[in-house]
């Protein structure tokens, strides 16, 4: 959590209070691999699922956390310039990953939900981008670790989810939420 994070952990210990909650803060807005790189330590090499706050789509959850290999979610859009985005082949697999390319080889966009097998792997990525100050657009992403881990030999299938709204941006926020 980070800025009114209180919030949020006050809602989730009120609305749930038998859920086991770990809430760690981000201090300084580094980008979502530095957050996800603060859990190490709670996450301790177990399986992980990441679904980033600003996205809204819609995927069966059980069918995707019951894959027997890492996923990433994608959506094909107009415009893949201003998202991660995705080169896979035939069979679904993931060839390689770029966060926000000026050129994008690819239109199958990264939608903000991984489920992550591979964690010590992931975690091996993180840090040595962050130790080595690999950033993309001035943040240290999640992208580039699952880069990191394709080339290190990890596969990641795609899971294409039917309806996505991304409300990253004010004007993706108000076409969302006019949509819904």
């Amino acid at each position: 959590v980070g800025y009114l994070g209180d919030k949020i952990k006050d809602y989730i210990q009120e609305k749930y209070p038998g859920l086991h909650a770990h809430f760690v803060n981000q201090n300084e807005r580094q980008g979502i691999g530095h957050a996800i790189q603060l859990t190490r330590n709670i996450v301790n090499g177990d399986e992980i699922f990441i679904v980033l706050g600003d996205t809204i789509c819609e995927y069966n959850v059980s069918e995707l956390l019951n894959r027997p290999h890492s996923v990433l979610g994608i959506k094909r859009v107009d415009d893949p310039r201003d998202f991660g985005v995705a080169e896979m082949d035939d069979d679904s697999l993931i060839a390689h990953v770029v966060e926000k390319p000026n050129i994008p080889k690819s239109n199958m966009a990264l939608v903000g939900l991984y489920k992550i097998k591979e964690s010590d792997q992931m975690f091996q990525c993180l840090e040595t981008n962050i130790r080595q100050g690999l950033r993309s657009h001035g943040e240290y992403s999640i992208t580039d670790a699952l880069d990191c881990m394709i080339k290190a030999g990890i596969k990641f299938k795609a899971f294409k989810v039917e309806n996505w709204f991304d409300c990253g941006r004010k004007e993706t926020l108000l076409e969302s939420n006019a949509t819904l």
